[in-house]
């Protein structure tokens, strides 16, 4: 399976416009906030942001599977709705959320736990990996389509149970999940033509490609600065806790 896809979206690019537009429309901040890395984005845009690096840190790993074919940031609805990643690999075809949270995360089956807050996620998973599934069963290939969610947690991360129909996993063990599953010889012939229909654009009736060279270049302008103020920010952090 090829490691390079006809779709050239990349991770995050259904982020970009919300993180470049609330990035561009923040109050400028003061000297003294811009030398301490604060309030360089909004709320609403660090949010936006903080989805950005999750995307990121699950898309560095997926693509260090072998033999895999690895899409990033379909558009699969009219109002924007996408799919963060989809991997065909030997192993099968996997559909794959990613999230990052700023507070501990806590897995208990269907149950997801960040600090105070309850999230369902099990249901749009099933949703994306049925929809997947149907999409290639309409052309004539029947293989299994498995959803993953992939958590990035600055806090703990703990899983006391696992869901019996949807993976849930620390971003760094992503890969070696989903090459640790076992492979059948047998659909490798159906797996190589999913891999060829999923990367097609014509396959995706929403999806308009990635972002244009100059809106990738001011996407990568933003991300930098974003990314340079949080550094900051932390290392300030850092000599804070160190002061005490």
């Amino acid at each position: 399976m090829p490691n390079a896809a006809s779709i050239t979206s990349r991770h995050g690019d259904s982020l970009a416009p919300k993180i470049v537009y609330h990035y561009r429309n923040s109050p400028e901040p003061s000297r003294l906030q811009y030398f301490f890395g604060i309030n360089v984005i909004d709320k609403e845009g660090d949010k936006w942001w903080k989805g950005y690096v999750g995307e990121r840190k699950t898309a560095r790993q997926l693509d260090t599977i072998p033999n895999a074919t690895v899409l990033h940031s379909i558009t699969v609805g009219s109002r924007g709705r996408d799919i963060d990643h989809i991997v065909v690999s030997p192993q099968g075809v996997f559909v794959i959320n990613s999230k990052l949270r700023s507070n501990d995360v806590e897995l208990d089956g269907a149950n997801i736990t960040t600090g105070k807050s309850r999230e369902f996620l099990v249901k749009k998973m099933e949703d994306d990996a049925r929809m997947v599934y149907n999409l290639l069963k309409d052309r004539g290939i029947k293989v299994f389509v498995k959803p993953i969610v992939s958590f990035t947690a600055w806090g703990k991360f703990a899983s006391k149970s696992a869901h019996k129909n949807v993976a849930m996993i620390e971003y760094r063990d992503i890969a070696k999940h989903i090459t640790s599953l076992p492979v059948d010889q047998k659909m490798q012939p159906a797996l190589e033509q999913a891999a060829a229909v999923l990367s097609s654009p014509s396959t995706w009736q929403y999806h308009k490609g990635g972002l244009t060279d100059e809106e990738r270049e001011e996407f990568d302008g933003v991300l930098d600065e974003i990314d340079r103020a949080h550094e900051r920010k932390r290392r300030w952090g850092i000599a804070g806790v160190l002061s005490v």
